[in-house]
């Protein structure tokens, strides 16, 4: 939850307010409505957010134009704040009343920034964590080496959480002022291995390569790791290698995100492309993450290659009737 220190001198104007209106109805100040602005340029559209303070759930991003919405406000006094995704934000006071117009005028000042490092435990491990403040529309992801920056923020205390698929969440409050940079280090512990029981209390079985995880502890080769393909990322079961010929049909020995380590992936498509592998399909995006990503020949799904080795057992790889690309068949 966002915890931001505001002072109970805010309640003041809407108590003034509802003595000037005394002779309005009274649905005015019940019920919720919605705020709507336009945050003033320059702004970055796909960083750029507004939210309402104590209001987790009440949060948003912005249009390429700069105007936003924002629905089932409650009525009363609230704290807007704004991030244009730059360097500048914005908080601003309103009193938000039922069946009428909110709208909000935003003026900037100068952001502050949230940075710092996550360190992971165990030295094999992905570097790469998702970084984020509790009650806003605002994440980012780890460099390799663990450093992350959240800038353009309100003044105001926030929470920070951390995670990551092998790792249990972290989290730590800070305070930052106007213009000022906090700095936190989080350690990520390593999540438990344990594989989680079947409905009827057995072990589960272990996952094949190329199959989705969470924990090295549900793959059968032990190890579970990110694999940067062209078109995502994927946390995927694999095996370390060193060359192709460590690696079974079907796969290559390929960078992970692992610390430097390599392991066995698929030559040219993703572990999802490499699943729907002979599914029925109208286009290429039913076959992988999207179109670049597989590939339908006859309205089946198939992927790319260079050599047998690279299809599965079974499959050759050749070029199809009218196609220009060597497929598996």
């Amino acid at each position: 939850m966002l915890h931001l220190v505001r002072s109970l001198a805010l309640l003041a104007p809407l108590l003034a307010t509802a003595s000037c209106v005394g002779g309005l109805e009274n649905d005015l100040f019940s019920g919720h409505a919605s705020v709507d602005g336009t945050l003033p340029g320059p702004i970055d559209s796909a960083r750029a957010w507004v939210a309402i303070d104590g209001q987790p759930r009440l949060a948003g991003g912005v249009a390429s134009d700069g105007s936003f919405s924002i629905a089932n406000v409650p009525v009363g006094q609230r704290v807007v704040l704004a991030s244009n995704g730059v360097a500048s934000a914005s908080e601003q006071q309103l009193l938000v009343l039922a069946e009428r117009p909110n709208p909000v005028v935003v003026e900037w000042s100068a952001g502050a920034t949230i940075q710092g490092q996550i360190f992971f435990e165990g030295d094999d491990l992905a570097r790469r964590a998702d970084v984020g403040i509790a009650g806003l529309p605002l994440q980012t992801k780890t460099a390799v080496d663990g450093h992350f920056k959240l800038p353009a923020l309100p003044a105001g205390c926030y929470d920070v959480y951390v995670r990551h698929p092998l790792h249990r969440e972290s989290r730590t409050e800070t305070c930052v002022e106007t213009g000022a940079t906090s700095t936190v280090v989080l350690y990520l512990r390593l999540a438990p291995t344990t594989p989680t029981p079947t409905p009827d209390g057995g072990t589960p079985p272990l996952e094949p390569l190329c199959a989705p995880c969470q924990t090295h502890g549900e793959c059968a080769s032990g190890l579970c790791a990110i694999y940067s393909h062209a078109s995502a990322d994927e946390q995927i079961c694999t095996q370390g290698c060193t060359e192709d010929a460590e690696c079974p049909r079907g796969y290559i020995c390929g960078d992970l995100e692992y610390n430097g380590m390599r392991g066995c992936v698929p030559p040219s498509a993703s572990c999802s492309a490499s699943a729907n592998l002979g599914a029925e399909c109208e286009s290429a995006g039913d076959c992988g993450l999207d179109d670049s990503d597989g590939v339908c020949v006859e309205q089946h799904c198939t992927l790319r290659c260079e050599e047998t080795h690279d299809c599965p057992d079974g499959q050759t790889c050749q070029l199809p009737s009218g196609g220009d690309d060597l497929v598996c068949a």
